[in-house]
């Protein structure tokens, strides 16, 4: 949904969604879609594309199986699954990269990885 909000708000201004913008925000999924958007500048079809990939590796997990995970892991998703998929689609660009970038849209995002034996 928010990317359709997205295209149509580029449609109405003519403008791609990394120039609309100052600060992007997001949160889980939300946070590799404002990765995405900002200091890659992806265009919209490229990000639907990415998002259906994402969540078809995500979100496709069964009840049983998300639950046990949940009770021995202490997440429903698998942590490490996340963690590639944060590499493949994010990378490793350093923030600090795009801070001179004036036409790169200042980004925050924010996922938890809690059953990890590191914190970074």
């Amino acid at each position: 949904m928010v990317i359709e909000l997205l295209r149509k708000l580029e449609l109405m201004t003519g403008r791609k969604v990394c120039e609309m913008f100052d600060f992007i925000c997001g949160v889980s999924t939300g946070a590799i879609m404002a990765c995405l958007f900002g200091p890659h500048k992806k265009n919209l079809d490229d990000c639907a594309a990415m998002y259906k990939e994402i969540s078809s590796r995500i979100f496709t997990r069964s009840p049983f199986l998300g639950t046990s995970k949940l009770l021995w892991n202490h997440s429903y998703y698998d942590t490490e699954t996340w963690e590639e998929i944060l590499k493949t689609y994010i990378g490793t660009l350093p923030m600090i990269k795009t801070a001179r970038d004036l036409g790169c849209p200042k980004v925050s995002y924010t996922s938890c990885g809690y059953n990890l034996s590191r914190n970074f």
